[in-house]
């Protein structure tokens, strides 16, 4: 007998689906209106130094435009900290021109990589011990920034009480790849973590950063342990604000409302190595974990396209599905292409993405700049 033809096998898989896509549906129209705009507070006269810190490797083709970004800032008073991480291209000399005609620009070499670290964690950790600004931002080298993006961000992180604030930058998308596989990133974040339970509890489960760019206080980061304290971590950005979590600080999300951009991958090949060596990481290395979760990810959010031919009932999750996307495509003012047509292609986008990701770590032939990891 065919599993599927009993009516009660086929009424209890509706009912899980359905259940599941109305939780999703719910968390993201939670978030869309949890999520506030990275936006400058008129009463806020802030005084408090920042320290603007960069690590970079191998970024010769983002030097100067980063830079150019980064100091024209109306944001005072400011440090620049740029650290060169062992690049093998043109990026130190370049920014060696830009410290001649910028003082407020100081240019590090990081150190011999030691035992037991990644490179990123060892180069963000050099560039806090030289800062002294009360409040750090680390951000990458391939993020560009409007005038005002500094100003809005620690008038943010003073206005909410906040010890640490991560801003999902705008991402530029400029090929086909990138605009099918990119949108399943902020899918992933704002369909399965609320945000009133990042902000409003202590659980460090509840919690989600972007290394591209992050604000922090320095008490605060000092207090966690900083970079040093999760110095092998992969996922550096999730580890950091999970660790500043457990420390008691208060953590939240922003939307970037256009003052900051990032292009993160130039070809198909940077993407798969740079979501490569993330993606398993995320699941703590467990294959169990991992494939439990393609599982379900697929049943929930690509199953009812095809089972609505069979059974009309699935025209309620799959209205659930474009739901989700309408409101996601909304929020992050992504096209209705990226956010319908996209969809399906995306998902599976993200599978063979997540099984390099796993071929590469057991294979130990994970690398990001040239480098192992």
């Amino acid at each position: 007998m065919n599993w599927y033809s009993d009516l009660t096998i086929q009424l209890v898989l509706w009912g899980g689906i359905t259940f599941s896509l109305f939780v999703h549906f719910l968390i993201v129209l939670m978030n869309f209106f949890i999520l506030k705009d990275l936006k400058i507070d008129s009463s806020d006269a802030s005084e408090e130094k920042v320290s603007m810190m960069i690590p970079m490797r191998n970024e010769q083709k983002n030097v100067n435009e980063v830079m150019s970004s980064v100091l024209s800032s109306k944001y005072k008073p400011m440090e620049v900290l740029v650290a060169d991480d062992h690049s093998e291209d043109e990026t130190f000399p370049l920014l060696l021109s830009w410290t001649w005609t910028h003082p407020e620009l100081t240019l590090l070499k990081v150190d011999v990589l030691p035992q037991g670290w990644t490179g990123k964690n060892y180069a963000c950790a050099s560039l806090s011990d030289k800062a002294t600004g009360e409040i750090l931002i680390f951000m990458d080298a391939d993020v560009r920034i409007s005038v005002d993006a500094i100003s809005a961000s620690v008038s943010f992180l003073k206005k909410h009480s906040l010890d640490f604030l991560s801003i999902f930058p705008e991402q530029k998308k400029p090929t086909m790849v990138e605009r099918i596989c990119l949108p399943v990133m902020d899918f992933f974040l704002y369909a399965f973590l609320p945000l009133l339970l990042m902000e409003k509890t202590g659980l460090p489960a509840f919690a989600a950063a972007n290394g591209q760019w992050i604000v922090v206080r320095k008490e605060a980061y000092l207090k966690a342990g900083g970079h040093t304290a999760i110095r092998n971590n992969v996922l550096d950005d999730m580890a950091l604000v999970r660790l500043i979590k457990r420390n008691g600080g208060r953590v939240a999300l922003a939307n970037a409302a256009g003052k900051i951009t990032c292009r993160m991958y130039e070809s198909s090949k940077d993407l798969l190595s740079g979501f490569g060596k993330n993606v398993f990481a995320a699941f703590g290395n467990n294959i169990l974990i991992f494939v439990l979760f393609q599982i379900y990810f697929v049943m929930i959010f690509v199953f009812p396209f095809v089972a609505v031919f069979f059974d009309a009932l699935y025209i309620i999750p799959l209205s659930l599905v474009f739901g989700i996307r309408v409101i996601l495509g909304l929020r992050l003012k992504s096209t209705l292409i990226e956010t319908l047509l996209y969809h399906i292609p995306g998902i599976f986008g993200a599978i063979v993405i997540g099984w390099y990701s796993v071929w590469l770590t057991l294979s130990g032939n994970r690398t990001w700049k040239d480098r192992k990891i």
